[in-house]
Parts: C-alpha cells; structure tokens; sequence
C-alpha cells in the first residue's frame, strides 16, 4: 500500500511540475482524436449518401427501330446476368408513345 501512495504522490507532484508539457501532450491527444473523429465521420455520411442514391438510381436504354427478337433476347439476357442490375424491364415503342 506504502509503494502506491508514493507513486501517487510522485505522479502528482509531477504532473505539478511539468504543466507545460501535459497541457502540450493533452492538446495532442486532443488533436489527433479531433482528426480521426473528423476522417470516421465524414467516411460513414458519404457512405450513408452513396447508399441512399443507389436505391434511386435508374437507367434507361433506347433501342433501335431494327432490332429482331434475337438481338432484343441476347441484350435482357445480358442485363439480366449482370450483378448490380436489379430489375430489367421491356417497355415497346407503342407504350412508352402512350405513356
């Protein structure tokens, strides 16, 4: 218990005395944890943003006047295979005209 107290004391007695250099270490330590709060932060809320857009996110392709079966076959199949297409839908001109 005696060895305790001595170090308590002689770590306050220290601190006590070099109240430059603690202050000097402190706004370090603040600093630094000021700059990777600051770097988590703005990671997680452009995360959080890019996530948010995606889901809206749309695209729409135009065919053309010629294309046979086949071609209009060959190219929802390869919508269709790729990973980050969710949904491929075929709307014919005489629709998309009416819509």
């Amino acid at each position: 218990m005696r060895s305790f107290l001595y170090c308590l004391e002689t770590a306050v007695k220290n601190l006590l005395r070099e109240k430059w250099i603690n202050i000097l270490t402190v706004l370090t330590i603040s600093v630094g944890l000021l700059i990777f709060g600051t770097f988590v932060l703005i990671t997680v809320n452009m995360d959080s943003a890019i996530k948010r857009w995606s889901k809206g996110f749309g695209l729409v392709v135009y065919l053309e006047d010629n294309l046979n079966k086949d071609e209009e076959n060959l190219l929802s199949e390869y919508f269709h295979n790729d990973s980050d297409v969710i949904n491929v839908r075929y709307i014919s001109k005489d629709i998309a005209f009416k819509e």
